[in-house]
């Protein structure tokens, strides 16, 4: 019975011990590190699609904004002559708009994903990514034909929404330059490491016959008035 007891006793430890989780490994630097690159991937494609869609909507909201302001004559699309002009747009004028549109977003895209892959604290932030493309939109200057248009309105438009905190930050880099300047120069200041309030004086060691001379010198023109240290 004592037998039976105890081999129960067994199998129910082994059990136990087989439903025992695994406790969790220590991640390593490099794992950490993949890991922290592949939430930056992440959050770059993120923000990408959102910034697209952000300034999607704000240009179709000033579009019909415009429209409405406006108020353009209505069209007869049953008159032969705006029949033809509605052909014609078609044809011709549609198409290579949609070429130069295409264009534009490749060019903005590509210089979005530059922009934002250089500040990925900006593409984890969904808010602050809105009103720097808000902005963008706003102060946008560049036709969006090259690059460097687009991106320099988009550094023109993340300097306008982080004003205060560049200005801060420009502050606390002077600080810390003027606090290392500092501790460079105190050890030269106050221990002697880098000067001396006066040259040192270094006399040449003479033969005792013209050491004889140089004191005799030294003698006479001392009694002249004259500082022989300088000498």
């Amino acid at each position: 019975m004592e037998e039976q007891e105890k081999n129960l006793e067994d199998l129910l430890a082994d059990e136990t011990a087989s439903k025992k989780v695994e406790e969790p490994k220590e991640k390593t630097a490099e794992e950490l590190e993949v890991e922290r690159l592949a939430t930056e991937k992440d959050n770059l494609a993120r923000a990408i699609e959102e910034a697209k869609t952000e300034l999607r909507a704000v240009r179709e909201e000033k579009s019909k904004a415009k429209g409405e302001e406006e108020e353009l004559p209505k069209i007869d699309f049953e008159d032969p002559s705006a029949k033809a002009w509605a052909n014609h747009i078609s044809k011709e004028i549609n198409p290579v708009q949609q070429e130069l549109d295409k264009e534009k977003e490749e060019i903005r895209t590509f210089a979005l994903k530059k922009f934002l892959a250089e500040k990925p604290t900006l593409a984890a932030n969904t808010a602050k990514l809105k009103e720097v493309i808000d902005t963008y939109e706003k102060i946008r200057t560049c036709s969006e034909r090259t690059q460097e248009g687009v991106m320099l309105d988009f550094e023109k438009a993340y300097g306008a929404v982080f004003a205060e905190e560049e200005a801060i930050k420009r502050r606390e880099d002077r600080i810390r330059e003027a606090e290392a300047n500092r501790e460079y120069s105190e050890p030269g200041v106050s221990y002697g490491a880098t000067g001396y309030k006066q040259e040192r004086q270094h006399k040449p060691n003479y033969d005792p016959d013209t050491a004889a001379v140089v004191s005799k010198w030294d003698k006479e023109l001392s009694d002249l008035g004259y500082d022989t240290s300088k000498f």
